[in-house]
């Protein structure tokens, strides 16, 4: 079925964020870390028969991410009305570490899973599942060595043992819950890092070239990518202006953001 643990990552190539009690709430580690997740069953349609756009249309291509497929079960048709949810938690019970512990997913009107991974002292893969309008034992949990989401099956003795109105419900959840982390995972690896823009912002930047092709660890190429997009005006699904200026309107940093060739002769652009 797969290893039994999906730690919880707190380092990587752009970010530190130390260790589990440098991130937990008030230091505690007793304490746990959720994350959650939720789309509308009609929106999490529409996204999956999009897939293959990017956010923000970049010159290099981004690297092949490896893991589970998330892509449709099958062809099983997911409700008009509802929403699915998902929520992570970690936490660092003894022998793990700071891991995967518990798993709750719900999908509206069809049923809801609560995987609870049990302590013992062997670090083999032990989940129990609870589930609600769904047949108990129907649904197990697998975790893979490079997703971070987990991916649900059906256990196929019970499935086989259901009524035809059951099989259709447990269907649709698996759906669901596939679909959902397929969107996830697409959403982390069709966005690009370009920095958490250390340095203050000025008004008026001196173009550096057409070289730029990522935002840099700290930011520092974001400017001339903006105005590389501003100069060439590629055709793509997305620009980066337009992304860049959906978060500065709903962080209510400013209305909007424009960028402006004042000295074309000089290199010089100014951001209003």
């Amino acid at each position: 079925m797969g290893p039994a643990l999906m730690p919880l990552a707190l380092s990587g190539a752009y970010c530190d964020l130390g260790n589990y009690a440098d991130v937990v709430h008030n230091h505690d580690e007793s304490s746990e870390i959720s994350l959650s997740f939720a789309i509308s069953l009609t929106d999490l349609q529409k996204a999956s028969n999009d897939r293959g756009a990017r956010f923000v249309e970049f010159s290099l291509p981004r690297p092949r991410q490896s893991g589970f497929y998330y892509g449709a079960w099958s062809e099983t048709k997911l409700p008009k009305k509802g929403e699915v949810e998902a929520r992570l938690t970690f936490s660092v019970d003894e022998p793990f570490g700071p891991s995967l512990s518990h798993f709750e997913i719900e999908v509206s009107g069809v049923g809801t899973a609560n995987f609870v991974r049990t302590i013992s002292g062997e670090r083999r893969e032990h989940w129990r599942v609870y589930t609600t309008m769904l047949p108990p034992k129907s649904l197990a949990l697998r975790l893979g060595p490079r997703s971070f989401f987990p991916q649900i099956e059906i256990r196929r003795t019970s499935y086989g043992r259901s009524a035809p109105t059951v099989k259709h419900r447990i269907r649709v959840f698996v759906a669901a819950t596939r679909l959902l982390f397929m969107f996830l995972n697409q959403c982390l690896s069709r966005s690009e890092f370009i920095g958490p823009f250390r340095t203050p912002p000025e008004r008026r930047y001196a173009f550096g070239g057409f070289s730029s092709s990522r935002g840099g660890t700290s930011g520092e190429q974001a400017v001339d990518l903006l105005i590389t997009e501003a100069l060439l005006k590629p055709k793509g699904p997305r620009s980066l202006h337009a992304a860049l200026s959906f978060w500065i309107r709903h962080l209510k940093l400013a209305e909007s953001l424009d960028v402006k060739d004042i000295a074309k002769r000089l290199n010089l652009f100014v951001f209003v």
